[in-house]
C-alpha cells in the first residue's frame, strides 16, 4: 500500500465492533525467534489486558509480526492499546540487547531512534458477526501451522490456542462477554475469564 494512502486511511472507534489488529516488526525482522524475547510479548500484552481493561478474544505471536482480536471499553482506544502494549516490548527488548545482542540493536536503529516495530497503526478493520469471528480466531491460530512452526496450534506456546484447548499454561487471559451490543457500563457479572463462552 502506497504511503500516502495510509497515512489517510482513519481508525474508526465504533463501540458496538471488535476489532482484528495486526502489527509487523521493523523491516519485517525476526526479531521474536527467541522464547524469551516471545514471553516478554506475552506479558506486557496480559499487562496491558490488565491496566487498560480491554476484552481480548484471540491473539498470536509470530516471528516477524502479530494479530490480536480485542475490543477497547472505558473509553480507551485501539492506538493507546497498541502504544502501551508496543512500547513497553520496545522497551524490555532494547535494555536486553544492549547488553547481549548488539547485533540486533543496530539493525534496528532509524538514525537515533530505537525501533522495534513498523511506523503506524498497522492493519486494523471491525469484525462483524460471530460467523466472521470464528474464522478470524481460526486463522490467527493456525498461523504457526501455516508458518512451519509447530504441527499443531497447541503447540505454539504464544498464542490463545491453549486458552481454548484448556490448558492452563496459556500465558494470556481470553476475556470476553458474549456477542450482544456493547455498554461501557455493563455487568462485570458478564465478563468472561476461562472457557469461551458460545456466541
Amino acid at each position: 500500500m502506497a504511503e500516502g494512502i495510509r497515512k489517510r486511511l482513519k481508525r474508526w472507534e465504533d463501540p458496538s465492533d471488535w476489532r482484528y489488529l495486526t502489527c509487523s516488526t521493523y523491516r519485517r525482522f525476526q526479531f521474536f525467534d527467541d522464547a524469551v524475547h516471545c514471553d516478554v510479548f506475552a506479558i506486557k500484552l496480559e499487562e496491558a489486558r490488565k491496566k487498560l481493561g480491554f476484552e481480548l478474544r484471540a491473539w498470536v505471536l509470530m516471528l516477524e509480526h502479530f494479530h490480536v482480536i480485542l475490543h477497547p471499553i472505558g473509553g480507551v482506544t485501539v492506538p493507546q492499546i497498541l502504544k502501551r502494549v508496543k512500547q513497553s516490548i520496545s522497551k524490555v527488548l532494547h535494555r536486553r540487547w544492549e547488553t547481549s545482542r548488539m547485533d540486533l540493536v543496530k539493525r534496528v536503529h532509524f538514525g537515533e531512534e530505537f525501533r522495534l516495530w513498523q511506523p503506524g497503526g498497522g492493519f486494523d478493520r471491525n469484525i462483524r458477526d460471530g460467523v466472521e469471528m470464528d474464522r478470524e480466531i481460526a486463522y490467527i491460530h493456525n498461523n504457526p501451522v501455516k508458518g512451519d512452526l509447530v504441527k499443531t496450534p497447541t503447540d505454539w506456546a504464544w498464542s490463545s490456542s491453549r486458552h481454548y484447548a484448556g490448558d492452563p499454561r496459556s500465558p494470556v487471559q481470553i476475556v470476553y462477554r458474549k456477542w450482544t451490543p456493547y455498554r461501557d457500563d455493563f455487568d462485570q457479572s458478564q465478563t468472561r475469564d476461562g472457557a469461551p463462552s458460545k456466541l
